[in-house]
């Protein structure tokens, strides 16, 4: 199929390209570092799609290092052979199992929604001109200046989703996950130009399949660049893989970025257009509207991105409640045993599971062996309060390169006797300047909601009446600084249903809930504080607060904290003082009464 040929100790004449197969020995390790943390490092849990459609892409590049080496040595039937069986057989196998891939990622994926889909933009460019130009170099079989250039555009152009995900790797590429788009894309522009140089310079003229290479690259650049893949109409990544009438997990994506792509200055512009129902509907229609009030923006979010299904979310375990296992294996058996999904990680100084000021070398450790049992790592909780805060950046890093993008973000402050919006104002700053420090490593800050006065330490967090968060949280994306709603705190603080209209009101910064429950109970001083209880026992409304958490389309990192149990592992303490049996059964029995919510949620009417 592929006639570059290689050295083998003697060139043959006509030989192209002599040392092709080091070029593709050098695509294949790029390919390898792009996939290691997605994919090799946690082989064990991927499903057997993954495993086909790397078996696939790897037989293509390991194809194309054997094709020359056939050529060189004069095994002309056998490489005809071979490259009929690549051609008609493993290419449409791979354009077929990669779009399934895409859509897998899609609907189900953790990683942020601007990321989920400049990806998939990447990979389904790769996808269609690959093909294309595996048909170009079929057709010019006969030719060996034509064929074996198509046959080297096709690997050029398969790279950039691979060198993407691999860029993060070096710090030095981190400043951005569009810089690194733009920086892989023009990579592949430099190659090209490289080769139509070596074109004139051997042949005094330009061939066409560079040329056409890179103009097509060219375009997948540009519409990289141009930010605007998470629209959902026909012809997007989404609506190629069938996903633009907006499923379940994808409406919630787009609710809450509030239209993917757009830059933080623009969230606000970008919320007020009506059109947001059609895209939501799969219409793929932009009509821009004038002015709308806050009210009315939420309304249209919420209509526009209905989750469906018994059982939509994945229900993480807080790991702070199993401090008292310090093997990350037994924490994963146990997390298994109760049924839980996932598990978020504590970065907290000891009893927590990672030290921070370890992070980067603990981190990966506890991770890489939870998922070895099949538990997924969707979040991490980490004293981090701002940009400054020690360890912070360390923190994301870490998380970030494993694949982890959300994270506990708390708390805000009130200083008392102070009057209240000027301190708000302050605090702007300081998100902002986190927001940009979670952008440069994809991260989603979740900020966790607490009620007013807190009941420990008697310090007032920002965040009870919600319209205080909100206030500090605006202009910010929501991709970067969000919300994790707290579903005692918040109903405590707004009693007579007013958790709900905050909630809606937070829509589109609602990026994780950590869900506890509870019924008031006045304290000595006079002060109502709440007296912790099992799920389904107190003041919560879960079935209600479900269907209104499936109507504004959230779809992010859902966990229990079982703060009722007390003792060592309510209180997440290094060493168990009550029976293990019966922590087990307590968080069992909670994570089955918030399934059963989730269940009834589905045809709750509001």
């Amino acid at each position: 199929m592929a006639t570059a040929a290689m050295t083998l100790g003697r060139k043959r004449p006509g030989t192209l390209y002599p040392y092709a197969q080091w070029y593709f020995l050098l695509a294949m390790g790029t390919t390898w570092l792009g996939f290691a943390q997605s994919y090799f490092a946690v082989i064990r849990t991927q499903p057997m799609l993954h495993h086909i459609h790397g078996a696939l892409m790897g037989g293509w590049i390991a194809l194309l290092i054997v094709q020359p080496i056939l050529y060189q040595r004069g095994r002309m039937a056998l490489h005809r052979v071979l490259g009929r069986w690549g051609a008609f057989a493993l290419v449409p196998s791979i354009v077929v199992v990669g779009f399934l891939m895409m859509r897998g990622m899609l609907l189900f994926t953790q990683i942020p929604p601007f990321m989920v889909d400049h990806l998939a933009f990447l990979d389904v460019s790769a996808l269609l001109l690959f093909p294309l130009f595996v048909g170009l170099a079929v057709y010019y079989g006969r030719n060996l200046q034509l064929h074996a250039r198509y046959i080297v555009c096709t690997v050029l152009l398969l790279m950039p989703p691979a060198v993407v995900r691999a860029m993060p790797i070096l710090p030095v590429f981190r400043a951005s996950f569009q810089v690194d788009v733009n920086i892989a894309m023009a990579l592949m522009s430099t190659f090209l130009l490289v080769l139509l140089a070596d074109d004139i310079r051997k042949e005094g003229r330009m061939r066409a399949p560079y040329q056409v290479a890179f103009v097509a690259n060219t375009l997948v650049a540009v519409g990289a660049t141009m930010r605007r893949t998470g629209r959902g109409g026909t012809y997007s990544p989404r609506g190629l893989c069938g996903c633009s009438a907006l499923s379940r997990p994808e409406a919630a994506e787009t609710a809450q970025a509030g239209l993917l792509f757009s830059r933080p200055a623009r969230i606000a512009r970008m919320l007020n257009r009506r059109d947001f129902v059609k895209v939501s509907a799969g219409a793929g229609a932009a009509l821009a509207s004038g002015g709308v009030a806050q009210g009315e923006r939420v309304a249209v979010l919420e209509a526009a991105a209905p989750v469906a299904g018994p059982a939509p979310w994945k229900i993480d375990m807080y790991s702070k409640h199993l401090q008292w296992m310090r093997d990350p294996h037994e924490v994963a058996v146990a997390t298994k045993q109760m049924g839980y999904d996932g598990l978020d990680v504590t970065i907290r100084p000891f009893p927590g599971h990672v030290d921070p000021a370890k992070v980067k070398q603990e981190l990966p450790l506890f991770v890489k062996a939870v998922r070895s049992e099949g538990v997924e790592v969707h979040m991490v909780t980490a004293p981090i309060a701002d940009a400054d805060s020690p360890n912070a950046e360390a923190v994301l890093d870490a998380a970030s390169s494993l694949g982890i993008h959300s994270y506990w973000w708390g708390s805000l402050q009130y200083v008392k006797g102070q009057p209240i919006l000027p301190q708000l104002e302050a605090m702007r700053p300081r998100v902002a300047k986190l927001a940009r420090l979670n952008e440069k490593y994809g991260m989603t800050a979740m900020y966790h909601c607490f009620g007013g006065e807190h009941t420990v330490n008697d310090k007032v967090m920002v965040s009870g009446p919600m319209w205080d968060l909100l206030h500090v949280l605006k202009d910010q994306d929501p991709r970067f600084v969000g919300i994790q709603w707290d579903s005692c705190h918040m109903t405590n603080a707004g009693g007579m249903r007013t958790w709900e209209l905050n909630l809606r009101a937070a829509g589109p910064y609602i990026r994780g809930v950590s869900w506890k429950d509870s019924l008031p109970e006045k304290a000595a001083d006079g002060r109502w504080l709440p007296h912790y209880l099992p799920l389904g026992h107190g003041n919560v409304e879960l079935v209600r607060a479900n269907a209104v958490l499936r109507e504004i389309g959230f779809n992010g990192p859902v966990e229990i904290q079982p703060e009722h149990m007390k003792g060592a592992a309510g209180d997440g303490k290094a060493k168990l003082e009550e029976p293990k049996e019966w922590v087990y059964s307590t968080m069992t029995e909670d994570l089955k009464m918030l399934r059963d919510a989730i269940a009834a949620s589905e045809t709750y009417k509001l």
